[in-house]
């Protein structure tokens, strides 16, 4: 649950696993760094940059959302595999304006 990240590393947890770090693996590492840096601020600024992201990422059926966004961005997503079928055209769309607002879109 990417939306989890922050309350949870500002909790105290050591880590977690990321569907949103493979598109936008910058962004997560800032937060990390600003709350390892005891900046809660920016770090909850950065976490609610990434919201959009992180609920695009799970508009259908993970992991065609990520595959589809890493694809745009320039990185390999990689075939989908039987029974999953392609992103739908409207949340294609919707994907890539979440890129382009979070200015990861290539």
């Amino acid at each position: 649950e990417d939306p989890l990240t922050y309350p949870m590393l500002a909790s105290g947890a050591s880590g977690v696993i990321s569907v949103a770090a493979n598109v936008a693996p910058s962004h997560m590492m800032r937060m990390y760094e600003y709350i390892m840096d005891n900046d809660m601020l920016s770090a909850r600024q950065v976490h609610y940059e990434l919201l959009p992201l992180m609920d695009a990422l799970f508009l259908e059926t993970n992991p065609i959302p990520v595959k589809q966004a890493m694809d745009m961005i320039g990185l390999n997503g990689g075939p989908l595999r039987l029974p999953l079928s392609a992103l739908s055209q409207s949340n294609s769309q919707i994907l890539k304006e979440t890129l382009d607002n979070l200015g990861v879109l290539l």
